[in-house]
């Protein structure tokens, strides 16, 4: 498993709502304000001005301080997971070749005489010492960078401690072959067992996470459907915010169909036989819905601008409402497209990959 922490989808995950929560205050507070402004009667020819006058500055200002805030977090954490995982690949090269020499020297014992084996398979063992140190080296550099993260697993401590230990074991140079086999089907047989889980679990909070926003921008939209309808009954053209709130609707309802279909399917990957199927058809699902509501976001922002601009000058500009009716035909279509990776960002989704790879164990007998 391509482990980046899971930080890069946890932190689109953190800015999607963010910015939608941002986006509800505003919205709130305009309906608020409203209440003790003055009454929109249905003849009034002066222009709607949902809310009274304030700084719009001090609502800049808090949305900048929010990203810059997330921006800096975000960057720190990018580095040092960007120096593990340096170190991880430099030992994942190390593996590979001491893996060949490995390989090389098995084969020569092999096909030599019954009196270089005692020193061959000398030079195994020291050998097969090294590819298992790298390996543990590759996995708590993974571990190491998930700490990293905020949603770092519950137990991540207990594991490093597991690999830190098996790591110090290796060290010493008096290790036996037969400490090295059991070492390693300990190290492969852990690993494996913890990282299928692991991916259950991760899978179940950004799971739970995109439901989270999903509420979020159902009551976003129902909050904005209300100012809607108000300019619509003063006679404003709403007829492209409409189309787009529509849109979010049953996008809405596509979103909860999918969280219970992952949610079933992550529970089936603990108990299944066929449970690896399982559990990578979720992933694959999973990345579909991030995809997808990454463009719901997009759409929720120029529902969020449009509005804007029939309060104040009466009409929708033309880039917004183009801007508005691409994104409601984008959206649909990446439901309907579902299968189809074609043109889809998958950037920040590798860490949800599975390498069984780093891990192989060693047959040193």
């Amino acid at each position: 498993m391509k482990i980046k922490s899971v930080s890069v989808l946890a932190l689109i995950l953190l800015v999607l709502f963010s910015a939608i929560a941002v986006a509800d205050e505003d919205t709130n507070d305009s309906d608020s304000d409203n209440s003790s402004g003055r009454r929109v009667q249905a003849d009034d020819p002066r222009p709607v001005a949902i809310g009274v006058e304030r700084n719009p500055s001090d609502a800049r200002e808090k949305v900048q301080e929010r990203l810059d805030d997330l921006r800096e977090k975000y960057e720190e954490r990018k580095n040092k997971i960007e120096e593990l995982r340096i170190k991880q690949e430099d030992a994942r090269e190390r593996v590979k070749q001491k893996l060949e020499d490995f390989n090389s020297l098995r084969g020569e014992l092999k096909s030599s005489r019954e009196a270089a084996k005692a020193s061959l398979r000398e030079r195994l063992r020291h050998k097969s010492s090294e590819v298992l140190i790298d390996q543990v080296e590759v996995i708590l550099n993974k571990l190491y960078a998930m700490q990293e993260n905020e949603n770092a697993p519950d137990n991540l401590s207990e594991v490093i401690t597991f690999f830190e230990e098996k790591q110090e074991l290796l060290q010493n140079e008096a290790i036996t072959q037969g400490e090295l086999i059991v070492l390693s089907k300990d190290i492969q047989g852990y690993w494996n067992k913890w990282e299928h889980n692991l991916r259950i679990s991760a899978g179940k909070k950004i799971n739970n996470g995109i439901n989270g926003i999903i509420n979020k921008a159902e009551t976003f939209s129902e909050r904005l459907q209300a100012v809607v309808d108000t300019l619509a009954e003063n006679g404003r053209d709403v007829n492209a915010i409409q189309n787009a709130i529509n849109q979010l609707k049953e996008d809405v309802v596509q979103f909860q169909q999918d969280y219970n279909v992952l949610r079933q399917a992550f529970n089936d990957a603990e108990t299944k036989e066929n449970k690896a199927e399982i559990l990578n058809d979720a992933y694959d699902k999973l990345r579909e819905m991030n995809r997808n509501l990454i463009e719901n976001l997009r759409l929720i922002k120029v529902m969020f601008k449009a509005t804007k601009e029939i309060e104040h000058n009466v009409e929708i500009t033309t880039e917004t409402s183009d801007e508005l009716n691409e994104l409601s035909d984008d959206s649909t279509d990446s439901f309907d497209d579902s299968g189809d990776d074609s043109g889809a960002d998958d950037s920040g989704n590798d860490e949800l990959e599975h390498n069984s790879e780093d891990v192989n164990g060693v047959d040193v007998q």
